[in-house]
Order: C-alpha cells, then sequence, then structure tokens
C-alpha cells in the first residue's frame, strides 16, 4: 500500500502541475487578449479625438467664413487697429491664392496690403520699399518666397507664415509663428492604421531637419502599436538604396516634407517609382502625390490654413513667436488602384471620412 501511495503521490503532483501551467497559459493569453484589445482602444479613442477635435476646430474657424457670410463686425475690428503686409509668393498657385482668399474673407479685405511677387525678378527690393513706406504690425507670408525674402530684410518683424513645404527651418526662429504644412504625425499615423488596420511596420526616410519630427512620430506610433523604421540620411544620392533596403522590413513607406529626400518634384517622383518597383505603397502629407501613385495622402485642408492665419494675427496682438501650429483640417486622397495593386487590406467603413477616390 505504501508503494502505491508513493507512486500515487507523484502522480498527484504531476497532475496538478499541469492544471497549474494550463491555468497559468489560459492567464497568460487573456492577459494577451485584454492587451490588444486596450492598444486596439486606445488607437480607436487617439483617432476619435483626432476627429472630434479637427471637426470641431475646423468648424469654428468656418463660423464667420461659410458661404454668403461676411466676417463678424468683431473679426474685423480685432485687425481694425492692426497694420497688415500680406505677402503672397504667387497668387496663381492654388494652395496660395485659397489661402489668401480664405484669409481676406476672415479679416476683410480691407483690413492688409497684399503684394503678390508672382514674376517679380527684385522681390526684396520691393518689399523693402513697402517696409518703408509703412510701418506694419503684422506680416502675412504666403510660400517660401514670400517668407525667404521677409525673413532676410525684416527678421525682427511679428511674422505669421503658412503653406511652406519644408517650414520646418523655421521651427524656433525668433519673432516667426505660422502654420505648418503637414497634419501632425501622430494623426497622419493614426488614419493610416484606421484605413489600413494590417499595416503595422512603417518606414520613413529622413534628414537632420525633422530629427525632432520624428522622435514625436516614434512616440505616437508606439501608442498605436505601430513600429517605424526611421532612416536617417544627409544625401539624397543614397535614397535609391535606402528605400530598396526598407522594403524588406517594412510594410510602406512615408513620405514626409524634408529638404533632403524632396528637394524637388522630381526627386518625388523618382522616389515613388523606386517604391513602386518594389511594391512598398507610399503614404504621403501631400495631395500631390496621390496623383503620382501614392496609396493615400492625408494633406492640409486649404481654405481652413488662410483662416487659421488670420486667427493667430486676430486673437494674439502679441503673437508667441517660435510657436508653429498644425492645420486643424485636413484632406484625405485613397488610390484605390494602388491599393489592388499591392493586396492591400482596407477599411472600408473609412471611407466615409475621404475626400477624394482615385480608380
Amino acid at each position: 500500500m505504501m508503494l502505491l501511495c508513493r507512486m500515487t503521490i507523484p502522480r498527484r503532483i504531476t497532475i496538478q502541475r499541469r492544471i497549474t501551467i494550463q491555468r497559468r497559459i489560459t492567464i497568460e493569453r487573456q492577459t494577451q487578449r485584454v492587451m490588444r484589445l486596450s492598444a486596439t482602444l486606445k488607437s480607436l479613442l487617439l483617432l476619435t479625438v483626432f476627429v472630434f477635435l479637427q471637426g470641431c476646430q475646423t468648424a469654428a474657424l468656418r463660423d464667420s467664413a461659410d458661404s454668403g457670410v461676411k466676417p463678424s463686425t468683431s473679426s474685423v475690428a480685432s485687425t481694425a487697429s492692426q497694420r497688415i503686409l500680406l505677402v503672397n509668393s504667387n497668387s496663381r498657385v492654388e494652395r496660395y491664392r485659397i489661402a489668401e482668399q480664405t484669409f481676406a474673407e476672415q479679416v476683410g479685405k480691407d483690413a492688409y496690403l497684399a503684394i503678390d511677387l508672382f514674376n517679380e525678378d527684385n522681390p526684396i527690393g520691393r518689399l523693402q520699399a513697402a517696409l518703408n513706406s509703412g510701418n506694419y504690425d503684422r506680416i502675412y507670408c504666403i510660400g517660401a518666397k514670400a517668407l525667404g525674402s521677409i525673413d532676410t530684410i525684416a527678421p525682427d518683424q511679428n511674422i505669421v507664415f503658412s503653406s511652406v513645404l519644408n517650414w520646418q527651418r523655421f521651427q524656433g526662429q525668433q519673432g516667426i509663428s505660422g502654420i505648418a504644412s503637414d497634419v501632425a504625425a501622430a494623426s497622419q499615423l493614426a488614419m493610416f492604421k484606421y484605413f489600413f488596420p494590417e499595416i503595422t511596420t512603417i518606414g520613413v526616410i529622413y534628414s537632420q531637419t525633422n530629427q525632432a519630427l520624428i522622435n514625436e512620430a516614434k512616440a505616437a506610433a508606439r501608442e498605436l502599436g505601430l513600429t517605424l523604421v526611421a532612416v536617417k540620411t544627409q544625401d539624397s544620392r543614397l535614397l535609391k538604396e535606402q528605400v530598396t533596403e526598407l522594403a524588406s522590413s517594412a510594410q510602406a513607406l512615408w513620405l514626409i516634407s524634408d529638404p533632403v529626400t524632396l528637394s524637388s518634384s522630381e526627386q518625388a517622383k523618382q522616389l515613388l517609382q523606386i517604391a513602386d518597383q518594389n511594391a512598398l505603397p507610399v503614404f504621403s502629407t501631400h495631395r500631390f502625390f496621390s496623383k503620382l501613385g501614392a496609396t493615400f495622402t492625408i494633406s492640409a485642408d486649404l481654405p481652413t490654413i488662410g483662416r487659421q492665419a488670420a486667427v493667430l494675427i486676430q486673437q494674439n496682438h502679441q503673437i508667441q513667436s517660435n510657436k508653429i501650429h498644425h492645420p486643424v483640417g485636413s484632406y484625405i486622397s485613397v488610390n484605390l488602384e494602388k491599393v489592388k495593386q499591392y493586396q492591400l487590406t482596407l477599411n472600408y467603413q473609412a471611407l466615409d471620412s475621404v475626400n477624394e477616390l482615385l480608380e
């Protein structure tokens, strides 16, 4: 009997150990499910907050500039005591023209003096003459040519800018504030995940200019359960090799505004071609790239930018320099042809948020 007892005790222990192990496995699996659910809920919450705030802020900006509605008396009054100089790089360019138009709707056309630098051979000379003839409280620059010219001759002025592609180089500069040309990185990544839930690894190539943005994007990616493979570059001649290498580890390429990687439209086309050759879908921050073959773009809503710049001038008599604001409105394009080509899983419920579908 003693022998039987000795034999049964180890067996019971073994059974108990198996039960304990099974319970641990069950608990671990349940914990992993809860963590995955928590990450999903967190992503949805971030996305919901972004969409809600975007809608509220955009609606607020549009209240005083709806179709057929003139600027409110209070809005005009807030700029009546200010002398505003508006400098447009080229009013024939759509994004510049729309920014000026919606700015005028917000503040009133009599509230500022406008200078168009289109076909201007000596922009600095013309602007210097304008500054000498008038004591301006605020200068609103639309586009890089306008901002670069004003910054050369009047760097200590209260300057607000918008529609500047490589706006990062003016970040932190004394006396300058403005509207970035890109939607916030966290919002872009949240939308990527919302539209393409099976893409979890995104590659991006950037230069030192965008180091702060990449740091911000990495933190946002972790919160969203995404992996951001960031490759730093200093030489545009290495882009082909770097994109090819990214294709082996990333599921998509994120093109951001960068003076090295996107120094020209031709370079942008080459990048998209290289990505396509490597079957790598491209996400970008500008509508321009959707026509070149980008799968998904989320760009700033053009009419909202001019109103947002006007609000900065109206509500901040002492404009906070060094402060760059992200656009509160967005414009989303999806290229369905590329979605099919790369056999991507698209969240079709998200299409209600799309402004443009390319087929």
